[in-house]
């Protein structure tokens, strides 16, 4: 931050995949001067990493031990954060990946504010998607991540509904495809994941 920069009423900060050490130093600044932050899913080497800067976290997972809707579960979040930046000045969101990519949560909470008027900074993580491409080590320029491919052979952008077991159980690959010559170099879901892990 800038001296004399006024601050956002929330701050949006991604924290990477693979334990969630992946945000930048000005995430790190910006935690420093807070010093609390919200978050939900905090993986263990992210709690210790924030322990150690003095950094207060309220763990948000409660708000979905209730049985009901996801969208529920999700709205009550956006809600809850908007009173807090409502009475703290400024409040901190982390938030697995980068916050913008695949986050109904985040995007919700993010339009949320603007309606009420309040300002968001989003400070981006590592994404599953930037891992997925330092993980293949192609150049996405020459080289495209295309399609996955289920263990029974349908390809597609994405897992089909009638098989949400493929998804928790990672039984999936990610080819990567040459864009020139068409070649396709499988990755198995669970390899991948393995690598993230490690």
């Amino acid at each position: 931050m800038k001296n004399g920069e006024r601050n956002p009423d929330i701050y949006l900060i991604g924290t990477g995949v693979a334990g969630g050490l992946q945000f930048t130093v000005e995430a790190q600044r910006v935690l420093d001067k807070v010093g609390r932050a919200y978050a939900l899913h905090l993986p263990v080497p992210l709690r210790s990493h924030l322990r150690s800067l003095r950094v207060k976290t309220v763990d948000l997972n409660d708000r979905f031990t209730e049985p009901r809707p996801l969208g529920e579960a999700y709205l009550d979040v956006a809600r809850f954060l908007l009173e807090r930046a409502a009475v703290e000045y400024p409040i901190v969101v982390l938030t697995p990946g980068s916050p913008l990519f695949l986050n109904s949560i985040s995007r919700l909470l993010v339009l949320q504010a603007r309606r009420a008027g309040l300002e968001v900074r989003t400070l981006p993580g590592i994404s599953p998607l930037d891992a997925l491409i330092s993980y293949v080590g192609v150049d996405v320029a020459g080289f495209g991540l295309a399609r996955f491919r289920n263990r029974l052979g349908e390809r597609s952008g994405r897992l089909h509904q009638e098989q949400p077991d493929l998804a928790h159980e990672r039984n999936y690959e990610i080819v990567a495809v040459d864009l020139e010559t068409g070649d396709e170099t499988p990755l198995t879901g669970h390899d991948f994941s393995q690598s993230l892990a490690s």
